[in-house]
């Protein structure tokens, strides 16, 4: 004998839209920003997205690891502080409160080569180890002559249609070569900077088996919790989502942001 329960049915009907409507109203009376930071969201249509979604290896990598979907999240998801930021803590901590920051990001990010010796002169007039500000120079000039390679596609936007600028692989192993040289003359900060910059290069230059090998071989050469480290295991994670080969490379910070 069957039994029809409709009231049962009408019951849990009710109760599935009063919970729909229940959740809405609490996204729209609980957030006091804007839509975006209460719905975490994010454009499918970006350009970058579009057009090379391999130019930041792990572009989703905050909605694939590390915020898991629950109804009701009381809190915004935590961010990451901007790469830019924490480089530029770490170079101030390297030289000191003798080096003014504000003047030090100024030389670091917006500063191009051709000035950095005229820059650099008066802001460190004062400081006292001399060693260590010729070979911070030394290295940053060779950084500021990666960034274009880095970013050759990063401009080219919504015109898919558009090539990105012809890469010179010939100066990009000269740009190589003077890092490896200059890897055993630096101390364990600039080390690791040069380290993350030949991985920058082989990784935009398409070159992805060597950049696997290359994080094989110094993956264990950077110590504590610096961000060349995590920028180097980003890059290596990049490299290794362009073959059939696949790691678990976790890294708090994916960008393509300058880092230097």
């Amino acid at each position: 004998m069957k039994i029809s329960l409709p009231g049962f049915r009408t019951l849990s009907v009710g109760s599935v839209i009063l919970l729909a409507i229940l959740a809405a109203v609490i996204r729209i009376f609980g957030s006091g920003g804007s839509d975006c930071e209460d719905l975490d969201c994010r454009s499918f249509f970006s350009p970058g997205i579009i057009q090379s979604p391999h130019e930041r290896p792990f572009f989703f990598r905050d909605n694939t690891f590390y915020e898991p979907f629950t109804l009701f999240r009381p809190f915004p998801p935590a961010k990451d502080p901007p790469v830019q930021a924490v480089n530029l803590e770490e170079w101030a901590a390297y030289f000191g409160p003798a080096v003014p920051k504000a003047e030090l990001s100024n030389l670091i990010y917006k500063v191009p080569a051709e000035d950095v010796a005229n820059t650099a002169s008066p802001l460190f007039q004062k400081y006292a180890n001399k060693d260590r500000v010729t070979k911070a120079l030394e290295y940053l000039l060779l950084a500021k002559r990666v960034e274009p390679i880095a970013t050759r596609s990063a401009d080219q936007g919504w015109q898919g249609n558009v090539s990105a600028k012809p890469l010179d692989m010939t100066l990009v192993q000269e740009l190589i070569d003077s890092a490896e040289k200059k890897i055993p003359q630096s101390d364990k900060f600039l080390a690791e900077r040069y380290r993350l910059q030949v991985m920058r290069l082989l990784y935009y230059s398409s070159r992805y088996a060597d950049a696997q090998n290359y994080f094989e071989q110094f993956k264990n050469s950077f110590g504590g919790e610096g961000s060349p480290k995590y920028r180097f295991m980003d890059l290596a994670a990049g490299a290794y989502s362009r073959s059939s080969e696949r790691r678990i490379i976790f890294s708090p910070w994916s960008s393509t942001n300058s880092c230097r």
